[in-house]
Parts: structure tokens; sequence; C-alpha cells
């Protein structure tokens, strides 16, 4: 049910952005324009890490830089994912399977990307690669108190991310819907990590920021 509650708000949101279409169109400015990113959403984890980690609400930032007049830009960004964890593998007996834990992927990556106009929309692709902070929790059995005591399990990974998107411009702000696959090169709890983060938000123009007086 919250997955079809989320699905059904980023409908409402992709709609809203649909209608201001009828005002009119700027141009999207290239070459030298920084844009700070900021936007909601959640990270689909596919395969059989589904039966690991579901996806609760998340959270991307980042800066895009416009580097030429063909709409090449640089895209530095953090994704911080967050996740109800299951624990399916056990590694000692003194470790309980963990049931709704907490789980998270921050990742950090560098893209590249080119954007092109259709009509009062621009259409984007991006491709780039980072790495990835990973947080699963444990439950461990402590044979002394006889209690369980939650801790957390800690990793890093080469990550490569590729994705698409859709914005529209009004004044020095631009909302966008966006999605994306990231791959982890290590595997988590003996499965493959592929993430779909889909995302809602704006991108603001901080340009003047870096501009003398």
């Amino acid at each position: 049910m919250k997955f079809i509650k989320t699905c059904n708000l980023y409908t409402v949101l992709l709609l809203l952005i649909i209608s201001v279409s009828t005002v009119n169109a700027q141009t999207r400015p290239e070459r030298g324009r920084v844009y700070t990113i900021s936007s909601l959403g959640m990270g689909l984890a596919t395969g059989d890490l589904a039966d690991v980690m579901k996806p609760k609400v998340s959270t991307k930032l980042g800066l895009e830089i416009s580097v030429g007049q063909r709409g090449f830009f640089l895209s530095p960004t953090v994704d911080f994912l967050v996740f109800n964890y299951y624990q399916q593998e056990r590694e000692s007996l003194n470790i309980s399977l963990a049931k709704k834990g907490r789980g998270t992927i921050t990742n950090f990556a560098l893209s590249v990307g080119n954007r092109q106009k259709a009509g009062n929309f621009y259409f984007y692709e991006f491709l780039g690669a980072g790495s990835s902070l990973r947080k699963e929790a444990r439950f461990l059995a402590n044979n002394e108190s006889l209690e369980i005591e939650q801790d957390f399990e800690k990793s890093n990974s080469l990550s490569f991310r590729g994705g698409v998107g859709a914005e529209y411009m009004i004044g020095q702000f631009v909302l966008f819907t966006e999605g994306s696959v990231l791959y982890n090169k290590s595997d988590l709890q003996a499965r493959d990590v592929k993430v779909v983060p889909l995302y809602l938000g704006f991108k603001s123009n901080i340009s003047g920021l870096f501009k003398g007086k």
C-alpha cells in the first residue's frame, strides 16, 4: 500500500509539471551555468536484492554544471538511499536475522550528461561512476545479558550509474523527474546490487554567486 501511495504521489507531481507547460517556456541557460539539485524519491531494489531491501523515502543532492553550447554538463551528486532491511544470510550462530532493520546506501558519483530540447520540455541522459558506502542492520545475541543488540555492518563498493530525466524551467528554477540504474561492483548478502532510484525535485540557478560584482 505504501508503494502504491508513493506512486500516486509521483503521478500527481508529474501531472503538475506537465500542467505548467501552458506557460511560455524559457531557454535553458548553457555553458557556465551552475544549478543545485534537490529531490525526493526512493530506490527500488531489483532481482533477489528485493528480498533484502524494501524502499523508503530517499533523497538526492548535488550540482549540475553546464560545460558546452550543445547541452553537455557535469554533475557531482550524492544519493541518500534508505531501506527497510531484512537479513537473509546468517553470518554466525550468535547473529539473529535482521527483520525490518535499517539499511542505507550513500552513493557519491560524478556523471557526464547531455540535454536536448523538445517542445516546452528538456530531456537528458547521463552516465557516471563513483563509490557507495553501505550500512546493513545486524542483531547480535549477547550471551551474557541474554539480550539482542542492534549493530551495523559497513562496507564500500565501486559504483556505476546511468539514467534519463525530463525537466521544465520556470524562472530560475527547473522542475525535474528522473530515473536511473545504480550498480555496485561488490554484492550484498550474496546478491547483485542493482537499485533503480526514482526522483522528483527541482534545480536552482546559483550562477550569480560566482559572478564578480
